[in-house]
């Protein structure tokens, strides 16, 4: 499965040690272990963003709607900070702490902003999809 995001966006956004850390789950320091858990991290985020983004207006899996522009920086962040919550999710037995459940709620209500059209991300529009649109009345 293709991803949005790469180790590295990962790493830039909780800090590679952090990220080192919650990847490694035997604390071995293996790092094939390590870095085959961290794209299993980014494997589930980008199936979380494609089954939010299923009954969007995008195509699914989201692609470039610009040749060299990539799905954009947001979808790249949205990527790595969910990879980053199902990382340090397995590291916990317990429930996701205060920040990290923020982190997930945050790149939904982010998500829940793009399905609602008020923000845009440079990926293509499935035209088999039904667009809501807008009856402008002028009075």
């Amino acid at each position: 499965m293709s991803t949005y995001a790469e180790r590295t966006d990962v790493e830039t956004r909780y800090g590679t040690a952090n990220v080192r850390q919650m990847a490694d789950m035997n604390n071995t320091g293996d790092e094939t272990d390590i870095a085959n858990r961290i794209d299993k991290a980014l494997e589930w985020g980008a199936a979380y963003i494609d089954d939010k983004m299923q009954n969007g207006p995008y195509r699914v899996p989201l692609v470039e709607a610009t040749h060299g522009g990539g799905v954009g920086p947001r979808v790249v962040d949205w990527n790595a900070r969910l990879a980053g919550v199902w990382l340090y999710n397995l590291r916990q037995q317990d429930r996701l702490t205060t920040f990290f459940a923020g982190v997930e709620e945050a790149v939904i209500n982010e998500m829940n902003r793009v399905m609602q059209g008020w923000v845009t991300i440079p990926c293509e529009i499935d035209p088999d999809k039904n667009r809501h649109t807008m009856k402008v009345v002028r009075g």
